[in-house]
């Protein structure tokens, strides 16, 4: 977003800027009735068009204005027309990422911001809100050292710009800036990687952010708060989406983070949301065991079983004479049609991370998948206009 002079904004005197990301620009200020001082955001255009975003955002403010929990950045007032903005109780603190670039909080103080933050969400979904950008640049935090009380903030609002549009571009994360969400030079909403290093594998594939998205958020955010890393470590955002596709959760461990943080870690970045925490105090629970020293229950079945269990399946029926009827033939007849469902993948020469980009898919687009030239998590596909290279399976449905 390009600077320009300070909005007017009826009712309040902005002062100087506080930082800009994906949604908007923060500015603090105050209120003119009673000299409040607020943060207040001024939305993006590009998200006030949006339709039904003033509706939306009426109705997430009315609730989370019902909230009293002092995890939660109070939310004040709100015009969610024109010019859409929201003032916000001003919290003097870095967030947790700022605090994270000077490396990982000692477990015990981990546990302790995390829990907070859990406790916060938790109150969160309680008033029907989904987070959908948790993360340590959305938690901001106040106190001394060995007292830190964090406070969530930018809850809900990025449902209408976290999309696999803004996350599934071409374009390289090499500088560390991208991980702030207050950084200035994040001028495009595909620069929101922040953002979607945290974001859930539904998420992703452009489907509606659940609480258990939120819980794969939180042992993200957990991760980060032991190692002072992020969950993956790639950087660019194609890389990123393989990753998070494909990749298994990370293991605070190897960075000498308590082994007993691992399973906690494990199951709430689960690909499968089936398979993660049930709600944000199952996490929390299992997070006290962890730091308490008691075994934490694993997650379910893993993927990994239920494919040996689908190959086993298939030895059985090709043993029985049956798989020659459900194994695909060369002839046009096994082709099949798949819709993409991600706003925006990659067309690649190869699959793989060491594949090429030579085009990209669009959100409806339908391919023809040849059957024969799979590997794995990618497939090989052929477009209506005649194209034809690698994607992503992850993201290829029957219908959106």
């Amino acid at each position: 977003m390009p600077a320009s002079p300070h909005p007017v904004i009826t009712g309040y005197r902005l002062g100087p800027e506080l930082g800009r990301g994906g949604t908007g620009v923060v500015y603090a200020a105050t209120r003119l009735a009673d000299g409040h001082d607020v943060a207040l955001k001024v939305l993006r255009p590009e998200l006030t068009a949006q339709p039904g975003h003033g509706t939306r955002l009426r109705e997430e403010a009315d609730r989370a204005r019902a909230i009293d929990h002092p995890g939660v950045v109070r939310i004040l007032d709100v015009e969610s027309e024109t010019g859409a903005w929201l003032a916000m109780d001003r919290i003097d603190g870095p967030d947790l990422q700022r605090r994270l670039d000077d490396g990982p909080l000692d477990p015990a103080t981990a546990v302790a911001v995390v829990r907070q933050v859990a406790d916060a969400v938790a109150a969160l979904h309680a008033a029907g809100i989904v987070h959908c950008d948790l993360k340590p640049a959305n938690v901001l935090l106040t106190g001394p050292p060995d007292g830190l009380r964090a406070h969530v903030t930018d809850f809900g609002l990025a449902a209408a710009v976290a999309t696999v549009d803004a996350t599934l571009g071409t374009g390289s994360l090499a500088q560390d800036e991208w991980l702030h969400s207050l950084d200035l030079t994040a001028d495009e909403p595909a620069e929101m990687a922040g953002t979607v290093t945290y974001m859930a594998p539904e998420q992703w594939r452009g489907e509606q952010a659940t609480p258990r998205s939120d819980v794969y958020a939180l042992g993200g955010l957990l991760y980060a708060a032991l190692t002072g890393r992020r969950p993956y470590p790639q950087r660019t955002l194609t890389e990123l989406a393989l990753a998070v596709a494909t990749e298994p959760p990370p293991a605070p461990s190897r960075y000498g983070a308590p082994a007993a943080f691992d399973a906690v870690v494990r199951r709430a970045m689960a690909k499968d949301p089936a398979q993660r925490y049930a709600d944000v105090p199952a996490f929390a629970a299992a997070l006290n065991d962890a730091a308490e020293g008691r075994r934490v229950a694993s997650a379910g079945t893993p993927r990994r079983r239920w494919i040996a269990a689908g190959i086993t399946l298939l030895v059985v029926l090709a043993a029985a004479g049956l798989y020659v009827l459900l194994r695909p033939t060369p002839d046009s007849s096994a082709s099949v049609t798949r819709s993409e469902c991600a706003e925006s993948a990659t067309l690649r020469d190869q699959p793989g991370g060491h594949g090429h980009t030579i085009g990209q898919l669009r959100r409806g687009d339908v391919v023809t998948l040849d059957h024969h030239q799979d590997s794995g998590f990618w497939s090989y596909v052929r477009t209506a206009d005649g194209r034809a290279g690698w994607t992503l399976n992850e993201y290829l449905r029957t219908g959106c």
